[in-house]
């Protein structure tokens, strides 16, 4: 399905959390959950992101059970909507907690297609056992996050392990690195997405180096569909932190940088929005180039 993908396919972030950065928590309300809900289905290609932890370094981790707390939460609340010819993403690095979301999921809408948005970017045993398990799935699809996280637990810690590499080879040899691990799976390895992991262990620099220099890091590995997420990162808004509506100004230069990164290569890109009009509003403005 993901490989059916057109430029204005995108994808909506909705964080189901008390404490998220970028809405303030406002689809922990079963109310407004579902208001967002109705505004994004409008957009009948866009994949639904759902997360249910902040992982913004300020917030401290929850265990397993709160975060499976808010996905019940979350699953009664949206009993009557319908999610069956939608793709679905799961924003978590809670494996075993996964493998419920999954269950429940497609208990309740048998085709849909799934995609683990693994935050963490760690590739180990349990994440191992998952894929096997899964590969043979064809409406599975896993994200593969750039960090330098050396412990999935360790994620909402994630600041703590930024290195000061010369983050485009490091980064494009993580991408090898990864490549090789994921190679293993032959039933699986073209449904891996790549994500370059903006705000993850990245110092503010190293987020710029990346977005300055992001066709030569894409263009290494063109065979690859990447997720691109720019939306609402802290490190946008700094330069607009004496402005009246930091967040508002940020997205003016979100809009603008999505809409340069649609020229930049002819790799599949799929773009993490909070407002899915943003992804729309470039492609259009690229088009009017054209």
């Amino acid at each position: 399905m993901l490989a059916n993908f057109t430029a204005l396919n995108s994808m909506g972030v909705i964080n189901i959390t008390p404490n998220s950065f970028s809405d303030g928590g406002k689809n922990f309300s079963e109310v407004t959950l579902k208001k967002t809900l109705n505004d994004f289905l409008l957009h009948p290609n866009l994949i639904l992101d759902f997360g249910f932890e902040s992982t913004a370094p300020m917030n401290c981790a929850i265990s397993y059970s709160e975060e499976k707390d808010r996905f019940d939460t979350f699953f009664l609340a949206t009993k009557d909507f319908d999610f069956h010819n939608r793709w679905l993403s799961i924003d978590t690095y809670k494996i075993e907690n996964f493998h419920y979301y999954f269950k429940q999921l497609r208990s309740r809408y048998p085709q849909c297609g799934i995609i683990l948005n693994d935050v963490s970017g760690v590739r180990d045993q349990i994440l191992f056992d998952l894929l096997m398990e899964y590969q043979f799935d064809s409406n599975f699809y896993y994200i593969f996050n750039n960090t330098h996280i050396p412990h999935r637990h360790d994620v909402v810690k994630h600041m703590s392990f930024v290195k000061e590499d010369e983050i485009i080879v490091s980064t494009i040899k993580n991408f090898e690195n990864a490549s090789i691990w994921f190679d293993q799976f032959l039933h699986l390895k073209k449904r891996v997405l790549f994500d370059v992991g903006f705000g993850f262990s990245k110092s503010f620099a190293q987020n710029w180096a990346l977005i300055n220099n992001l066709e030569q890091v894409i263009n290494s590995f063109s065979n690859h569909t990447w997720v691109i997420g720019l939306s609402k990162k802290s490190f946008l808004r700094n330069g607009f932190i004496d402005s009246k509506d930091p967040i508002a100004e940020s997205e003016v230069l979100h809009l603008e940088l999505v809409k340069n990164i649609m020229t930049l290569s002819r790799s599949h890109i799929i773009f993490r929005v909070h407002d899915p009009n943003i992804a729309l509003k470039a492609y259009s403005l690229v088009n009017s180039l054209v």
